[in-house]
C-alpha cells in the first residue's frame, strides 16, 4: 500500500483502490446477502463502479464525484439487495465508493508536474498516519485505563479514555505530517480534527452494520484483523472531508 502511495505513476494507486472496491463490495454482499446476482456479478459491478469513481477523482469536481457514487449506491441497492437490506446496502455502497475515490484524489493532488518514479510527499498521509496513530493510541489507552464505555450497544470494548487518546494522537500526527508536507497549520489541524472525530465515527458505523448483520467481522481476509472493511472503516468517513478541508485551507 505504501509503495502505491509513494509511487508517482498513477496505475499502482488506481489498481490498488479498485481491488479494495471489489473486495469491499464482496464483503458487503456477504454481510447482507441476497439470492441474485452472484458474488462474481457483484465483483464486476464493483470493478466498473470503482474505475468510474477513480476516473472522476482526478478532477476537481468533488460534488460531481459524490453524486456519481450516490447514484451507483442506489443502483446497487435496487439490483443487489432485497426487502429490509436494501437501504443498508445502498448506504454502504455510497459509504464505500466516495471515500475510495477521495483517496485517489488526495494522491493526485500530491503529484508534481514532471514526476519521476517516486514522490514522498503524498497528501494521502494526512489521512492514513493520523488514523493509524489514533487507532493505536486508542487501543493501548483503552486497554490500560479505559473505564467509561463509549457506545456499549454498538462496540462494547470502546471507552471514552481510548477515544480521547485517539483524538490527541490524530491531532499530533496530523500536525507533524502537515509540517513535513509544508501544509499550513490550519489545514493540518483541520485534518487532525476530521480524523479524530470522523475516524472514530466511521469505526462505530461499521460496528453498527456488523451488528445489523449479526457478524463479528466483515470478513476473514486479514487474519487477526478481519476483512478489508474492518481495516478501512475509519478512513471511509475521513477521506472525503480531508479532501474538502485541503481544498479550503491548503
Amino acid at each position: 500500500m505504501l509503495s502505491a502511495i509513494f509511487c508517482a505513476k498513477p496505475w499502482p494507486a488506481a489498481i490498488l483502490l479498485i481491488i479494495v472496491s471489489v473486495l469491499g463490495v464482496i464483503e458487503l454482499s456477504r454481510l447482507f446477502p441476497s439470492n441474485k446476482p452472484s458474488n462474481w456479478a457483484r465483483a464486476m459491478f464493483a470493478l466498473v463502479a470503482g474505475a468510474l469513481s477513480v476516473s472522476m477523482a482526478v478532477r476537481d469536481d468533488v460534488w460531481g464525484l459524490s453524486g456519481l457514487s450516490f447514484a451507483l449506491g442506489i443502483i446497487a441497492s435496487v439490483g443487489f439487495a432485497k426487502n429490509k437490506t436494501s437501504w443498508q446496502f445502498g448506504l454502504a455502497s455510497f459509504w464505500l465508493f466516495v471515500p475510495i475515490a477521495s483517496l485517489y484524489r488526495l494522491w493526485a493532488m500530491s503529484q508534481p508536474d514532471s514526476p519521476g518514479w517516486w514522490n514522498w510527499q503524498s497528501l494521502t498521509l494526512l489521512v492514513l498516519f493520523p488514523l493509524w496513530a489514533g487507532d493505536s493510541a486508542g487501543i493501548f489507552v483503552g486497554k490500560c485505563c479505559g473505564k467509561r464505555l463509549l457506545a456499549p450497544s454498538i462496540s462494547p470494548k470502546k471507552t471514552w479514555e481510548g477515544a480521547i487518546a485517539n483524538a490527541l494522537a490524530c491531532l499530533l500526527l496530523a500536525w507533524a505530517v502537515g509540517w513535513l508536507l509544508n501544509i499550513s497549520l490550519g489545514a493540518s489541524l483541520a485534518c487532525g480534527v476530521i480524523c479524530a472525530v470522523f475516524g472514530q465515527a466511521g469505526d462505530l458505523f461499521e460496528s453498527y452494520l456488523k451488528r445489523l448483520a449479526e457478524a463479528k467481522d466483515s470478513g476473514t481476509l486479514l487474519p487477526g484483523h478481519g476483512g478489508i472493511l474492518d481495516r478501512i472503516d475509519s478512513v471511509l468517513f475521513s477521506a472525503p472531508l480531508v479532501v474538502m478541508a485541503l481544498g479550503f485551507w491548503r
